[in-house]
């Protein structure tokens, strides 16, 4: 939903100091086991995961600015809000959603472009979800678990007062990115 581009909108704040690691991921994993298969499972396996690492992201911050990063696994992730409450409890987040429809076709599109879904058909590919879920597949593979944004959100808003989190509409973003 367009985090590629809020992460370089954001890092231009001359206030807001973005880790050179657009997506740590570190709260959807924090002390489990990174061994997920299929096709690019490297990327979420090469995941941050230690807190010192974490930390170390940001260790170039000047001091007084705002920190951030874009994660988008933190939406899907189960254990993410919680996670994010017991290290960060006054953290200020984003969340870009987008038509759960598109995002899913969309997050498709982008695994055949990366060469890493073998399936040449959503169709099939949305089939194949319960047995990569076995197989313990990355989550990029879950097409249609991805976007189940009111289930999502819920996690987070149990955690955290609403104006601790901004959600957007993709449409809106898009139109005025910059707003």
């Amino acid at each position: 939903s367009g985090t590629t581009a809020l992460y370089d909108l954001v890092r231009q704040h001359p206030q807001v100091f973005m880790s050179a690691i657009k997506e740590p991921n570190y709260f959807a994993f924090e002390g489990e086991p990174l061994d997920y298969k299929g096709g690019g499972a490297e990327f979420v396996n090469n995941s941050v995961a230690s807190w010192d690492a974490y930390r170390g992201l940001f260790a170039d911050a000047p001091g007084g600015m705002a920190m951030g990063e874009a994660s988008p696994l933190y939406l899907y992730a189960p254990d993410a809000a919680r996670r994010i409450k017991a290290r960060l409890p006054d953290v200020k987040m984003i969340a870009v959603l987008r038509n759960p429809i598109e995002q899913a076709f969309s997050h498709y599109l982008y695994a055949r472009a990366q060469m890493i879904e073998p399936l040449d058909s959503f169709d099939a590919a949305l089939a194949a979800e319960p047995e990569r879920l076995r197989a313990h597949w990355q989550p990029l593979f879950q097409y249609s678990s991805f976007p189940r944004y009111g289930e999502q959100l819920q996690r987070f808003y149990a955690e955290f007062p609403a104006n601790q989190l901004r959600v957007f509409f993709y449409e809106e973003y898009r139109a005025d990115p910059v707003g």
